[in-house]
């Protein structure tokens, strides 16, 4: 049997019975705490506190929060700066081994970097974890700081 990963990143947000979200949503309120989605296979219910996802095409599902817990992880947060170290690298066809075995200090001398982003993103790839946060952002997406 072969395994697989999602690959396309979804929003999703936890629902806690918002006038906003009931509305946003155009939810159903059932009984006990029940609600009731359309989805493209019909209505759905779930519970307060499970997970509201929206898919690439706009449609909208329920989640169970367990077992959103243990299917999905928030997307790296990375700073603006970084975010275009990575856009150069993929639009120069460089791979992730030519990223990390550039020093901090060349990383943020590259010419599409502004220098007043430098500094940003010379002590991002000094810090502990940087690493596995950038590798993260490069393959599964990431979120821009605002």
């Amino acid at each position: 049997m072969n395994r697989y990963v999602k690959t396309i990143p979804i929003e999703a947000e936890q629902f806690e019975e918002s006038v906003g979200m009931i509305n946003k949503y155009d939810l159903t309120s059932l009984y006990n705490g029940q609600w009731s989605i359309d989805t493209l296979e019909g209505g759905m219910v779930f519970n307060t506190g499970d997970w509201i996802a929206t898919g690439i095409n706009g449609e909208h599902w329920a989640i169970a929060d367990d077992v959103f817990q243990k299917t999905y992880m928030k997307l790296p947060v990375i700073p603006e700066a970084v975010s275009n170290v990575l856009i150069y690298a993929k639009s120069k066809k460089r791979n992730l081994y030519w990223v990390f075995t550039q020093t901090p200090n060349n990383l943020a001398r590259l010419k599409v970097i502004a220098p007043s982003e430098r500094r940003e993103i010379s002590g991002f790839f000094r810090k502990s974890g940087s690493d596995e946060i950038f590798a993260r952002a490069w393959l599964d997406g990431y979120q821009v700081t605002e």
